[in-house]
């Protein structure tokens, strides 16, 4: 089971989009995680990785729904573990990936602001050990 995480919003967003991002990105995958946990046999060294690192976003107000729901997933991920014995929790940190969304909105950002994309991109990557985004 693969569970993807994505999305950028505003500084804080609107309670609609916090409902809808929080039920799509978290909600819904967690009800699928109960199922798939229930499932599993309790004779088996079972495992579940759960991508929910918010070290490379916290500091980026734009990525504020982001970084609670990853936020979450770490909670969920340590209540799992705590309470499951049958069940190996790890938790997954990507880092910044410069993918061809990120790099869609980062132009759109660029335009809105009357800035040059290159100027954003060093900003986004100026809490970065490496200064660089992988690529995707």
């Amino acid at each position: 089971m693969n569970i993807i995480i994505t999305g950028a919003t505003g500084e804080i967003g609107e309670e609609e989009e916090w409902i809808r991002i929080f039920k799509g990105v978290f909600l819904n995958p967690l009800l699928l995680l109960k199922e798939a946990i229930q499932r599993m046999n309790e004779e088996f060294h079972n495992k579940v990785v759960i991508i929910s690192g918010i070290s490379s976003i916290q500091v980026m107000s734009r990525y504020s729904i982001n970084s609670a729901i990853r936020s979450a997933w770490l909670a969920q991920a340590k209540t799992i573990s705590i309470n499951l014995s049958h069940v190996h929790v790890n938790t997954l940190s990507l880092g910044g990936i410069k993918t061809k969304g990120y790099n869609h909105r980062l132009k759109l950002r660029a335009e809105s602001e009357d800035k040059c994309h290159t100027q954003l991109y060093q900003e986004d990557v100026s809490n970065v050990p490496l200064k660089k985004y992988a690529s995707g």
